[in-house]
């Protein structure tokens, strides 16, 4: 993409937004409009012409000023706006607004886009920061507590061969009759 000559204002806005204010020169906005007519004529099928061979006045009347200004605006101002973005080095963190002041085919085009930046934030010198380690309590009576639980997470389940005792695992099958 060239790059176009024109005009921009950037104004700060709260909420880590900018605001730009665009001019562009008549001359790029007429070649947009004439880029649009060209797609719109590349795709019209019309009676009496090979497709993409129609007149460019019949074309235009066809299709109407509204549609072709629309593709104008969607061929320039997406183009327009992402170098401007990256001339002034304003890395945005979503699609910038845009609204659409004045453009015609013939004059001068006017338009703002809003951008979401990031935000600046001041971090105060870190090498200055003292931080207090909090010191962690441990009794002999919580270390046996969590060795236990460890042994009984990680115990291994074996037979044996004598009378069952408290803290064994039984494993029986029963079988219940009732009344009969």
């Amino acid at each position: 993409m060239p790059s176009i000559d024109l005009s921009v204002a950037v104004e700060e806005l709260p909420g880590s937004q900018l605001s730009l204010t665009l001019e562009i020169p008549q001359a790029e906005v007429d070649k947009a409009f004439d880029r649009a007519l060209q797609r719109f004529q590349s795709k019209a099928k019309i009676e009496g012409f090979r497709p993409g061979k129609a007149p460019r006045e019949i074309v235009e009347a066809r299709v109407g000023a509204v549609a072709l200004r629309e593709e104008a605006i969607e061929i320039l101002v997406p183009e327009v706006v992402q170098q401007v973005l990256v001339d002034k080095g304003i890395e945005g963190i979503e699609r910038p607004r845009v609204e659409i002041a004045d453009f015609e085919r013939g004059q001068d085009a006017h338009f703002t886009a809003k951008v979401t930046v990031y935000p600046e934030v001041a971090l105060p010198d870190l090498d200055q920061l003292q931080v207090e380690r909090p010191q962690a309590a441990v009794t002999d009576e919580m270390v046996e507590r969590r060795l236990e639980e460890l042994r009984g997470q990680l115990a291994e389940i074996t037979p044996v061969e004598r009378p069952v005792q408290a803290g064994d695992l039984v494993v029986a099958d029963i079988d219940v009759t009732v009344d009969g």
